[in-house]
């Protein structure tokens, strides 16, 4: 998850590039001017899936080759590969997790078409965009929030928790329990995103390290103190969120939780010093 400004692309150009002979939108004039009209719209909305309205009315046969197009974003779209490897390389701003390996559609191509190419809604993402699906808005108040439009992703907004015995290595991704906006919000995107065996494990496997790998986290184990190890490990939360560009990364997230517990910070520093 991660607050990124919006690629600078000229759309319009890019809508007439796919009106020429040979692409979905030739000689659909009245279909072009609808398009243009759902882009302004979805910018006044600030891509909020609640308020886009309906759907632009479609052909099937529109439909299917404006959709054709996207599959491997080649010809005009091939401009749109820089969103995938160049805006947020490190890190999913959807996610969270450290790779974007797709471009993924915020408001569902499937069911409007018309945002198939507009830059504003596509992101880069990992392999979440499968979890999603169609997926993007629940009741009133829950949706999928946008990396480009909602300011609430430079805010913490998740964290780990710890399940009991903590030896089960039982974690999972929760709200930020100070988090004053948008809960309904952030909550469905955790759901519809996030929470999963994926970021599951690599909770485990990341909280293991710390006292099975502990040069990588303290200078001195031997003389480590309870509460000099709780510094070093703010400190490693802030290098990271600096590191990633966002508060909502994996990492941050499981730093975080480790340190609104008190009981698992102790388990750490009995485990430290037992090596």
């Amino acid at each position: 998850m991660k607050k990124l400004e919006a690629p600078n692309f000229d759309d319009l150009d890019i809508l007439r590039d796919m009106s020429g002979e040979g692409n979905p939108l030739y000689r659909r004039w009245n279909l072009i001017e609808s398009i243009r009209g759902a882009y302004g719209n979805y910018d006044v909305q600030r891509g909020n899936g609640h308020q886009i309205g309906a759907a632009v009315s479609i052909t099937d046969s529109a439909k299917f080759a404006i959709l054709s197009c996207v599959k491997n974003w080649s010809g005009p779209l091939g401009v749109f590969e820089d969103i995938r490897f160049n805006l947020s390389p490190d890190v999913c701003p959807m996610c969270g997790s450290f790779s974007t390996t797709s471009i993924d559609h915020v408001i569902p191509k499937e069911l409007y078409p018309e945002f198939s190419f507009y830059s504003k809604n596509l992101v880069p993402a990992c392999s979440c965009n499968s979890k999603k699906l169609l997926n993007f808005i629940g009741s009133p108040n829950e949706r999928v929030l946008h990396p480009y439009f909602d300011e609430v992703l430079r805010k913490r907004l998740i964290v780990s928790s710890f399940g009991r015995p903590l030896d089960s290595m039982t974690i999972s991704v929760v709200v930020a329990p100070d988090l004053d906006e948008l809960q309904s919000e952030v909550i469905f995107h955790i759901d519809k995103l996030i929470k999963n065996e994926r970021i599951a494990g690599y909770f485990s496997c990341e909280f293991k390290k710390i006292w099975t790998l502990p040069d990588h986290y303290f200078n001195n184990v031997q003389t480590l103190t309870f509460d000099i190890m709780k510094v070093e490990l703010e400190r490693k939360l802030h290098r990271l969120d600096e590191e990633y560009g966002t508060k909502n990364n994996w990492k941050s997230a499981l730093y975080s939780g480790i340190l609104l517990d008190e009981e698992v910070l102790r388990y750490i520093f009995n485990k430290l010093q037992n090596i």
